[in-house]
């Protein structure tokens, strides 16, 4: 899996129309702002086998970039959204894309692989393409179905059931963090743990 990120810009910078076609560069990304003050058409040309997501920022800085509620698969022809922001600050736009193939609606794949489908992790504002969007180990569809946040990392090293399996050991089985079970302890002796820094 691959995700690329590509051409920004900030609001209200770009006002002149002309058409996006597959040779512009950052697949001719623009937006044009409309007659109602705070609301712009985001355009760019969709290419082919191409899955597009929109980010938004207003401080172009690492950390600080989110997932807009956008998904849209390229089809080799121009793509259009409508943006509006009440935002006093400029706000920077990018698009990221994935090449991942999948069946059926965008929305409904998982490009990540952690169990929530696309829509539902845009929807909860997690990453569609980090299975461990707050990175403490533990898949966010792990996270979701046993009622922990996966947008805040948690102490993967507590053993909520008593079991002698941390949490992070039963989100790596599969395993209900609140149900002891000796069918855990087996499969956890199967687990292969690997370190560094002999």
């Amino acid at each position: 899996m691959r995700l690329f990120y590509f051409a920004f810009c900030a609001l209200a910078m770009l006002g002149t129309a002309f058409s996006q076609t597959s040779d512009e560069m950052n697949e001719g990304l623009i937006l044009v702002p409309s007659s109602t003050s705070g609301s712009y058409t985001l355009k760019w040309y969709g290419k082919p086998g191409r899955t597009y997501f929109v980010q938004t920022s207003e401080a172009l800085t690492p950390g600080t970039w989110s997932y807009a509620s956008v998904i849209e698969v390229g089809v080799g022809g121009v793509l259009q959204w409508g943006l509006a922001t009440t935002t006093t600050q400029r706000l920077f736009v990018r698009l990221a894309y994935t090449e991942t193939t999948f069946t059926g609606a965008a929305g409904a794949a998982d490009f990540d692989g952690d169990g929530l489908s696309n829509s539902a992790e845009l929807a909860a504002h997690l990453d569609p393409m980090n299975a461990d969007s707050d990175g403490d180990g533990m898949p966010d569809g792990w996270e979701v179905a046993y009622g922990f946040n996966p947008l805040v990392p948690d102490v993967n090293t507590t053993d909520t059931d008593g079991d002698g399996l941390t949490l992070l050991i039963e989100s790596l089985l599969g395993t209900n963090p609140y149900v002891a079970a000796q069918t855990d302890i087996a499969n956890a002796a199967n687990l292969k743990v690997y370190s560094s820094g002999f």
